[in-house]
């Protein structure tokens, strides 16, 4: 990814796969345990039962278990909130926001060999945001009928 700018956008392009991956995994433990149980509640606590082992297995090491356990459970909930109220493609975006940002290099210090890739990811990030919220108005103004008035 650092060789140049035709990898690095080969490699955004190949993220959309995992995090689709990941999405529908979350959507189907979450769409099976619904079937079964039919109680929002308890479909959460057992998806989160399901995929907590899943979402240990990347950064567990076995030294600070709590804190571990804290940020897995709260990196769930964040999955589940999104899924629950927005829906599929928001959490794909939000898989694949998470998983550009763990995939390049991000720094500050423009005057290194990898501050393009960064530029890029935070400028494809900040396009997706502003093309996601232009389509979420609908058709109307962008900032509402009170700034105009």
């Amino acid at each position: 990814m650092l060789i140049g700018t035709r990898h690095a956008l080969a490699l955004a392009l190949q993220t959309v796969k995992p995090a689709a991956l990941d999405a529908m995994q979350c959507v189907c433990i979450v769409v099976f345990f619904r079937i079964i149980v039919r109680r929002t509640w308890l479909v959460l606590v057992l998806s989160s039962l399901a995929i907590l082992p899943i979402a240990m297995s990347g950064t567990f090491a076995g030294e600070q278990l709590a804190l571990e356990l804290a940020i897995s459970l709260s990196g769930i909930a964040l999955v589940f909130a999104v899924l629950l109220r927005f829906g599929f493609l928001a959490l794909v975006v939000m898989f694949y926001t998470f998983l550009s940002m763990s995939y390049f290099p991000l720094t500050s210090d423009m005057s290194r060999p990898y501050a393009g890739a960064s530029v890029m990811l935070l400028l494809g990030i900040a396009a997706l945001a502003a093309c996601a919220f232009y389509a979420s108005r609908g058709g109307e103004h962008l900032f509402g009928r009170a700034i105009l008035d």
